[in-house]
């Protein structure tokens, strides 16, 4: 056995960090900002799966409409969506905030919570970090403001507009018409454009009949509260062309650009999967997969 011998305690090591206060506050607020975005990505799953769970159960089958209908000489795929059985929804980033920028990675997400797309096309103008340029709401909750401003571009060619969806169903508004009466209005979804095609039955008057410029154009128009109706063209087409063909082939009175050279559709039961350009905002009808 060995001889008892008390050892004599160390002194603790003291040490120091060179680390200024606002260091401090930069890594914290860094921590916080992490918390919020997790947060905020758990929340959005919870959301889809609430959706998913209460259309499994109500057992709700799409009432989408598609068409393929002449438009001078080319024709235009014409999808109706029913605000009571279709359910119409907003994509723009995923959980981690990077933008989705196409059909495919709406389609990732959507796998997550046994959903998947019936139908999709591009929504709205966007910048080159593929941002909105104007309102952007999505599950009630608004992500980008109304945009009022002048500027260069088919988005502030006037009047523009915004295409919604509220407690009452669908509506397009011209951008003013939605400023006065933001106050009160509680979208479910909302995207904005430019320019308005029709307004209350009357074609924009910046358009041309004989206008030479020309593009793949898809927009949005309302028929009743209840049914929005999407539009893509085949063949490239003037403003003026697209705007007649919803005023009188359509019979609707208010209709709005969504874009042209991008525009792009997602509809499988046309064997139409665009992928050709990264894009901003998608809208699309979600259903229950397989």
């Amino acid at each position: 056995m060995l001889p008892y011998s008390k050892t004599k305690a160390r002194k603790p090591e003291l040490f120091y960090c060179n680390i200024s206060l606002s260091q401090v506050n930069l890594c914290l607020n860094r921590m916080k900002n992490a918390i919020m975005q997790q947060k905020r990505a758990v929340l959005c799953s919870f959301r889809l799966k609430i959706a998913a769970f209460f259309m499994l159960c109500a057992g709700l089958a799409n009432a989408m409409e598609i068409k393929t209908l002449p438009l001078g000489n080319t024709q235009a795929i014409v999808v109706i969506v029913d605000s009571r059985q279709d359910q119409l929804q907003l994509f723009l980033q995923d959980q981690q905030g990077k933008p989705l920028q196409s059909f495919q990675r709406v389609q990732q997400q959507l796998g997550n919570s046994r959903l998947k797309l019936a139908f999709a096309m591009n929504a709205g103008m966007f910048h080159p970090d593929y941002t909105p340029v104007g309102l952007y709401v999505a599950q009630h909750k608004q992500l980008f403001p109304l945009n009022d401003s002048s500027g260069f571009g088919n988005f502030f060619i006037q009047p523009n507009g915004v295409f919604f969806k509220d407690a009452e169903g669908f509506h397009v508004l011209t951008t003013q018409d939605y400023a006065q009466q933001q106050t009160r209005l509680k979208p479910v979804l909302a995207t904005q454009s430019g320019p308005m095609l029709v307004t209350d039955g009357v074609i924009n008057p910046h358009f041309n009949a004989g206008s030479d410029s020309v593009y793949v154009r898809n927009a949005v128009g309302v028929l009743s509260p209840r049914h929005a109706v999407f539009v893509i063209t085949a063949q490239p087409v003037n403003f003026y062309a697209l705007a007649d063909f919803f005023k009188n082939t359509l019979q609707v009175k208010d209709a709005l650009y969504l874009d042209g050279s991008i525009s792009s559709l997602y509809l499988p039961d046309m064997q139409r999967d665009d992928n050709q350009r990264l894009l901003g905002p998608i809208i699309g009808v979600v259903q229950p997969a397989d």
